[in-house]
């Protein structure tokens, strides 16, 4: 069921050029796209630099690695539901020194490069399990530094496929937090141009609608599916005609800009606005008697 059209308000709008007052600053929401942004660029290179060193050497001594006699594993793993991070500490105590006897009393000499072998490492992967992991320290002989652990090659593709899965999600995130804050730029600039010429009442959806302490964000979409967000104060509220509809304003450019719930963004009179307030209250009253028309006719 359709509501009815918005000819009441769009008939209420006065036809000559009006000045905008949009409160949203558009470095406030670059900004906080930018920092959206930011933040999945920030993940994918953390996860490059602590998750992936582990993914690429396990792949080297996946099929050689042996356990270590004697080696230690230190650690934590944090579960979030299916979602496992483990940040193991390995180490394998150095061999003791084979020397020929010495006097009584003369210290045998030190060798620098009999030391411990240790490393850090992270693991990330998907796994239905509850509790606590056991691993077994492991290593190719070939290349004793790459230490892993049993659990890691038994999960090695299982970690590889979650980290690219990541990586994916990530980038998709940046690339559509910096198309959206492009198109919101280019909207902005061509509304701020086109104050003070005639503007076009139009319909927008309100798409959703994310309140932070100081602002709200709301990303709207025009009548061709095109969708903008803008940062406004956190008390804006939209001017609503029905569910998720939002009065809007466009110019000779065809960009659209939503408006405030009390029409302050555009210069009317109060006999304008009155005007307009009068034809929202008739359109919302048609909308409802139409929905409950639409009921009793199709009860159930």
């Amino acid at each position: 069921m359709a509501n009815p059209d918005l000819a009441r308000i769009f008939a209420a709008f006065p036809r000559r050029p009006l000045t905008l007052r949009p409160p949203s600053a558009p470095l406030t929401g670059r900004l906080a796209t930018m920092a959206g942004w930011l933040f999945f660029i920030g993940i994918a290179v953390a996860s490059l630099v602590w998750v992936w060193p582990a993914v690429q050497s396990d792949w080297q001594v996946k099929d050689s690695a042996v356990p270590v006699r004697g080696a230690s594993v230190s650690g934590k793993c944090h579960s979030k539901l299916i979602f496992h991070i483990c940040d193991v500490s390995l180490a394998i105590p150095p061999p003791r020194p084979v020397a020929p006897a010495r006097p009584f009393g003369v210290p045998q000499p030190l060798d620098p490069t009999n030391r411990p072998v240790t490393r850090d490492v992270t693991y990330m992967f998907v796994d239905f399990h509850f509790g606590a992991y056991e691993m077994e320290v492991m290593a190719d002989p070939r290349h004793p530094a790459l230490l892993t652990t049993d659990l890691a090659l038994d999960k090695f593709y299982n970690r590889a496929m979650s980290l690219f899965a990541a990586w994916a999600f990530m980038l998709a995130g940046a690339v559509i937090s910096a198309r959206l804050a492009w198109r919101s730029s280019h909207v902005f600039n061509a509304i701020a141009a086109s104050s003070g010429q005639v503007l076009a009442p139009v319909a927008m959806r309100l798409v959703s609608q994310t309140k932070g302490r100081r602002n709200v964000t709301w990303t709207v979409s025009d009548e061709s599916g095109a969708q903008t967000e803008w940062t406004l104060p956190a008390a804006a509220a939209p001017f609503l005609v029905g569910g998720y509809t939002v009065l809007g304003i466009a110019g000779p450019s065809g960009a659209a800009m939503p408006l405030d719930a009390a029409l302050t963004w555009i210069d009317l009179t109060d006999a304008e606005r009155a005007a307009i307030f009068a034809a929202q209250s008739d359109h919302i009253a048609a909308a409802r008697a139409e929905e409950a028309a639409f009921r009793m006719d199709h009860p159930g």
